[in-house]
C-alpha cells in the first residue's frame, strides 16, 4: 500500500496536463501517458526485490524467479477524462500461478488483496481495519466491460432487464464482483488486466474462453447469461 500512497502524493507535483501527455506505445499495445509511466516507475522500485516485472507499459523489467504482473494504471483512459474509476493491478505469480495479488482504486482508496484464501479489503485513507469481502446477494446490478464494443449482446442484456455499467477498468470490476450481478468481458484479454482478478475470484463461478470472460457468485445468473452470450448470432461483436 506504500507504493500506492507514493503515486498519489507524487501526482499532486505535476499539472493534470503534464499527467495526461502521451508518449509511445506499450508493451499492452496502449499509448502511455506520464502518470502510467510515473506508476510503473515507483511500483517498479518497490517491487523488483521480489523478482521480474512484467508490466503493461514497459515489458519485462529485471530478473528473477518469480514474475510480477503489472498495470500501473488500470482505467488510464478514466484517469485522463477525470472519471474516478482507475487503479494499479499487481499480482506475484510462481510460473503461471497466482501468489499474492493486489488491486487498489486510487480514486477512493479501495484496496483487495487475499490473504489465507481470503479476499479482503481496506481504504488507504480511512486507515481502517481489512474485512473479509462478502457476496452480496441482493445485488441486481452487473459490469459489462467494453459493451460499447459488443451491441448485440448490451441489446440482449438491455431486453432481458439486466442493467449493467461499463466503467472501464477491467481489473478494479474483478475486485468488486462480490458486490455485483455478474462481471462480464468480452475482447482482446491482457494478462496485466485479469491475472490479480482472476486469483481474487478463485470461489466465483468462472468462464474464461476465446476472448470472454464471465464471473458471477450466483449460478444460476451465471448460467443465463453464458447461455445469452453464447447464443446470440455472431457470437462477440468485437474481438
Amino acid at each position: 500500500m506504500d507504493s500506492s500512497r507514493e503515486f498519489l502524493e507524487s501526482i499532486k507535483e505535476y499539472s493534470f496536463e503534464e499527467l495526461t501527455e502521451r508518449f509511445k506505445i506499450g508493451e499492452g499495445g496502449d499509448i502511455s501517458m506520464k502518470a502510467d509511466l510515473l506508476s510503473e516507475a515507483i511500483f517498479v522500485k518497490h517491487l523488483s526485490p521480489f523478482g521480474r516485472i512484467y508490466s503493461e507499459e514497459s515489458g519485462y523489467i529485471g530478473d528473477g524467479d518469480a514474475t510480477i504482473y503489472l498495470d500501473p494504471l488500470d482505467g488510464s483512459d478514466n484517469f485522463a477524462a477525470g472519471i474516478p474509476y482507475y487503479g494499479v493491478s499487481v499480482c506475484l505469480a510462481d510460473g503461471e500461478k497466482a501468489q499474492r495479488s493486489f488491486v487498489c482504486n486510487f480514486a477512493n482508496g479501495d484496496v483487495f488483496y487475499k490473504k489465507d484464501e481470503k479476499l479482503l479489503t481496506t481504504n488507504l485513507s480511512k486507515n481502517s481495519e481489512a474485512t473479509e469481502c462478502k457476496n452480496n446477494k441482493n445485488t441486481n446490478l452487473a459490469i459489462f466491460e467494453k459493451a460499447y464494443a459488443n451491441p448485440k449482446i448490451a441489446e440482449r442484456l438491455f431486453f432481458g432487464g439486466i442493467k449493467f455499467r461499463s466503467p472501464g477498468a477491467l481489473a478494479l470490476s474483478l475486485s468488486y464482483a462480490k458486490s455485483l450481478s455478474f462481471v462480464l468481458f468480452i475482447g482482446k484479454l491482457r494478462v496485466f488486466d485479469i491475472i490479480a482478478g482472476l486469483h481474487f475470484l478463485q470461489d466465483a463461478y468462472i468462464y474464461n474462453k476465446n476472448g470472454v470472460l464471465l464471473a458471477s457468485y450466483n449460478k444460476n445468473i451465471f448460467e443465463e447469461i453464458l447461455t445469452l452470450v453464447t447464443t446470440t448470432q455472431g457470437g462477440q461483436d468485437v474481438l
